[in-house]
């Protein structure tokens, strides 16, 4: 287990590769997003790496499958759901790019390696707010997941971490969503203060000019003729009300 920040799992990733006698490994991402990701930036630092997860089409994961197999690519970065199925027996290494949010998943990954009496090592990056999933694979295998302190790369304190994962690509909003804190320090509006907005708003309205009465000039308006009815008018309106 090594402990790093997020921003750095990359950076240890590299590390690990670099000072670990790897002959081939399968490096595991929770999002296909980041498999792509993983992958581009071993290929940019000189690693030799090919991607696997479910938004390829099967010619190409066939394809990128067999090159693996047949050692031209020692390095496959995958979903756990491109990685099912695959049987691979001598596979040195297995790192854990994050740490899987179904601890079951967990146990699958790490099997990948150490088949057939051979020997393999599987390392797994954690960053602090991963520690639920970690809790989570203890539970289940019962044992405590030796640490790995490594010279280049910062460790990262693993109990300051918060029990929710980070969301990561957040859409919308901004910091300034919610309102301020007022001056109680309860981070909502008091009425008071809502009140005299109000007042001031309203104070800073121009009241509406007054509307000029229509002028008439039918003389029959002021004879008692009813309006809109012409020069008829029936009968059982021209009477006197009884």
């Amino acid at each position: 287990l090594v402990v790093v920040d997020h921003k750095e799992k990359r950076n240890a990733l590299r590390s690990l590769l670099k000072s670990e006698d790897v002959k081939n490994a399968l490096i595991f991402c929770n999002r296909k997003r980041d498999v792509s990701t993983v992958q581009q930036s071993l290929k940019q630092h000189g690693f030799e790496a090919g991607a696997l997860h479910g938004d390829m089409d099967q010619f190409q994961r066939t394809d990128t499958l067999e090159a693996f197999k047949k050692g031209e690519i020692r390095l496959l970065v995958c979903s756990d759901v491109a990685a099912r199925g695959l049987d691979i027996e001598a596979m040195s290494h297995v790192f854990n790019f994050d740490v899987p949010i179904n601890a079951d998943d967990y146990v699958h990954r790490i099997g990948r390696t150490g088949r057939a009496g051979r020997s393999g090592r599987a390392i797994m990056l954690a960053a602090p707010d991963e520690k639920r999933y970690l809790d989570m694979i203890i539970k289940l295998t019962g044992r405590e997941i030796p640490r790995l302190e490594l010279k280049d790369v910062e460790a990262a304190d693993l109990e300051v971490g918060t029990k929710i994962p980070r969301v990561r690509g957040r859409r919308g909003g901004s910091r300034n969503d919610n309102p301020k804190p007022d001056s109680n320090g309860s981070g909502s509006l008091s009425a008071k203060k809502v009140k005299a907005d109000i007042d001031e708003v309203s104070k800073a309205r121009k009241p509406r000019a007054a509307q000029k009465p229509v002028e008439n000039n039918d003389e029959k308006f002021n004879e008692g003729t009813p309006v809109g009815l012409g020069d008829h008018v029936p009968a059982f309106l021209s009477r006197e009300p009884q």
